[in-house]
């Protein structure tokens, strides 16, 4: 998929602004299952002329895993990728 969103120009925006995975690997895979790969299950792509003013990876707690994610500060089991963009006039 990632290729497919690339071939059409779109920038995952999370390793735009931090291009070395290693020191920053921005793990978003669900935190609960520590035996799985800690990667990135989610990223945010873009196409467009936005300016990135800022991207992290956010998680709130210790979520719980499906299907028992109601009490978790969103409705997920894993960490999101969150940014903030400037449009242009």
């Amino acid at each position: 998929m990632t290729r497919l969103l690339a071939a059409a120009d779109l920038v995952d925006v999370y390793r735009h602004e931090h291009r070395n995975p290693e020191r920053d690997p921005a793990g978003t895979w669900p935190v609960v299952d520590p035996a799985r790969p800690q990667d990135r299950v989610d990223a945010l792509h873009i196409l467009g002329p936005l300016d990135v003013e800022e991207v992290h990876h956010l998680v709130l707690g210790w979520p719980k895993p499906v299907p028992d994610t109601a009490a978790n500060r969103w409705p997920s089991d894993h960490a999101a990728v969150v940014a903030t963009f400037s449009v242009p006039a």
